[in-house]
């Protein structure tokens, strides 16, 4: 299994901590993490953060990087990710808010069809659901 995680860069990664934790507790043993990272800089705090709880629960990280080619690679990476993970999970910083990679991310999953999307929205008052889908289990 593969699962694609993403979050805003404005979000304080002390805001999801807990809740990503219990996330990536739920997955299977087996799962690879896709996390995004930039062409030049070092990962974002949230990806860092989600790498080392991935690591630590004895799962393996997979950083995507865009190819050289400014938004429109970082776009193209975010379509791969999307088109690669069985399950893509975003967090997101008082949602709808501005366009980001991470709806971007988000929107391609949806028109690949994913088996599971989880989008959650995250306030001073915690942390909400703010879409879903899984399948119908086939009868």
């Amino acid at each position: 299994m593969r699962v694609a995680l993403a979050a805003n860069r404005s979000l304080g990664v002390s805001k999801v901590a807990m809740h990503l934790l219990d996330q990536l507790y739920r997955l299977p043993s087996a799962t690879l993490i896709l996390l995004r990272r930039p062409r030049e800089d070092e990962p974002g705090e949230f990806e860092q953060h989600a790498a080392a709880l991935a690591e630590t629960l004895g799962f393996e990280v997979e950083w995507r990087i865009p190819e050289p080619g400014g938004r429109a690679a970082v776009m193209a990476r975010n379509i791969e990710m999307a088109r690669d993970a069985d399950t893509v999970i975003c967090y997101f910083d008082n949602y709808p808010g501005e366009l980001s990679g991470t709806g971007h991310l988000l929107d391609k999953a949806v028109e690949h069809d994913k088996a599971v999307i989880r989008a959650f929205d995250c306030t001073d008052d915690g942390i909400s659901l703010v879409g879903s889908w899984e399948p119908e289990p086939v009868t």
